[in-house]
């Protein structure tokens, strides 16, 4: 009967050793593993919460950069996406012209007249400036609000200071009521998506460092 119960001892001893002993195993893989999937974690989420100072601050400069050449060169900026309304007007040869036709081009939409003082001023410049960007993507579409039959008096006025962008006819001012035009010279700015991204209003002298300087950097801009 002894020999049974010390037999039975040695038997739950060795069990219980075992059992001890698998514990202790699987309380070494678990903390193995646990330790691997914290340290995991951990890894990704400095991957993850870790700022990008230097990429962060580049493109607040580069926000700001812009603010300020819009600023210095006399044009406000629109923050918000506004796409430019079409149209249609006809050239000074009778064809017909459409904004959507100039989709990749940075568009200079410019209202002015005949009768026009301060645009008697800012034309010339406007020509410098088109000289200097036409062959880099820069088109004038310059509408003339004349009432009436006013081909031959733009075609004068056109050829009188050697003129050579875009001049369009919009004789019922459909197109300048469109865009909200009260006075002019008026002149906005309309990227190469055919969103509205700039205006000025009153007369500019386009040929100055500044306006030169806001044109190239919108010509030179990558695509958002």
């Amino acid at each position: 009967m002894l020999k049974k119960i010390m037999l039975g001892i040695l038997i739950l001893a060795l069990s219980s050793g075992l059992i001890l002993l698998g514990k202790a195993l699987i309380g070494q893989v678990y903390s193995f593993l646990l330790g691997d999937i914290e340290s995991t974690l951990r890894s990704a989420g400095s991957r993850v919460d870790e700022p990008k100072t230097m990429e962060v601050e580049a493109l607040l400069a580069s926000a700001q950069a812009e603010e300020d050449l819009f600023a210095k060169a006399g044009v406000q900026k629109f923050n918000e996406k506004i796409e430019a309304p079409d149209f249609t007007l006809k050239n000074l040869e009778g064809q017909e012209v459409s904004l959507k036709g100039f989709r990749g081009k940075l568009v200079f939409l410019n209202f002015w007249a005949t009768w026009c003082g301060p645009c008697r001023i800012e034309k010339p410049t406007v020509e410098k400036l088109y000289q200097e960007f036409k062959d880099k993507g820069l088109v004038v579409l310059a509408v003339s609000i004349d009432v009436g039959d006013s081909t031959q008096a733009v075609k004068s006025y056109m050829e009188e200071h050697k003129l050579s962008y875009g001049a369009l006819l919009d004789p019922e001012q459909t197109v300048t009521k469109t865009y909200a035009v009260r006075g002019i010279p008026v002149t906005y700015l309309i990227d190469q998506e055919g969103y509205i991204i700039g205006a000025a209003m009153g007369a500019r002298l386009w040929d100055k460092d500044e306006p030169r300087k806001l044109i190239a950097h919108l010509l030179e801009k990558p695509k958002e």
